[in-house]
């Protein structure tokens, strides 16, 4: 919004949320943000967005540099390098992650990952290392796309649910990696295939987007999340299915 239209009102905001995050989010030894007892992959989103276009809007290239020390911290503790993928907490006290490559909690990382990357100057430290873990990333999500062209809510369960909303952020995600050349032109396949699904499957004739993952707690057991229940036009899923069509168009995949 500021950016759009700076007013004093919405700096002030932008000001208390930054203060905050700065001096009162809990953190790791190295500086990492985490909460009390755990780290969630949701975090990542929660914070990096906001820092990247803090960086903008103030012209400091610090925050450019800590979105890649906290991207370097969360995947340290949370990214499983034999399946590419992110698990979605980290337990502080046991020092392990739960090994759960829950849908949405991979979608978070891969959209923060390309937010950062969309905001931060193209000659700050350590971004050539995002792009590679960034298409890493995207080749570990290829492998368990499903063949209708969605992703299910726990990745490598290909016998839980087909999940609308982590299926909208890794297609917005592979979007602006084509568009941006942070993957190669053979993501389109994707690409087409999951957006033709959600159209087809997840959103009805009146619009209303179905099979959403309801909000989540934490657990060891992936059984845990393979049970969750899904919810129609839940706030997890409206803007990001909004985004992955409108990037679509511009991308003009046909």
């Amino acid at each position: 919004l500021y950016q759009i239209k700076p007013t004093e009102s919405v700096r002030k905001v932008i000001d208390v949320l930054l203060e905050a995050m700065e001096n009162r989010v809990p953190r790791f030894s190295d500086g990492t943000f985490r909460r009390n007892k755990t780290m969630w992959a949701d975090d990542t989103f929660m914070s990096l967005p906001f820092l990247a276009r803090v960086g903008r809007i103030r012209k400091d290239g610090k925050y450019d540099q800590i979105c890649i020390e906290q991207l370097s911290g969360f995947c340290k503790r949370l990214y499983m390098p034999e399946k590419k993928l992110f698990s979605h907490i980290y337990f502080i006290e046991d020092e392990r992650k739960n090994e759960v490559a829950w849908g949405r909690g991979n979608g978070w990382v891969f959209l923060t990952i390309s937010e950062v990357l969309e905001h931060i100057p193209e000659d700050t430290p350590g971004r050539e290392q995002l792009i590679a873990l960034f298409a890493e990333f995207a080749e570990g999500l290829a492998a368990v796309q499903d063949r209708i062209g969605l992703w299910h809510q726990v990745l490598d369960m290909p016998q839980s649910y087909e999940e609308t909303s982590c299926s909208g952020m890794f297609a917005l995600g592979m979007i602006r990696g084509v568009k941006n050349r942070w993957l190669s032109e053979k993501y389109c396949k994707n690409i087409k295939r999951a957006i033709r699904a959600i159209v087809e499957r997840c959103i009805d004739a009146a619009g209303n987007i179905l099979g959403v993952c309801k909000g989540s707690g934490f657990s060891y057991d992936p059984k845990y999340y393979a049970q969750l229940g899904t919810v129609t036009n839940d706030d997890h899923d409206t803007g990001i299915i909004l985004a992955a069509l409108a990037e679509y168009e511009e991308l003009q995949l046909r």
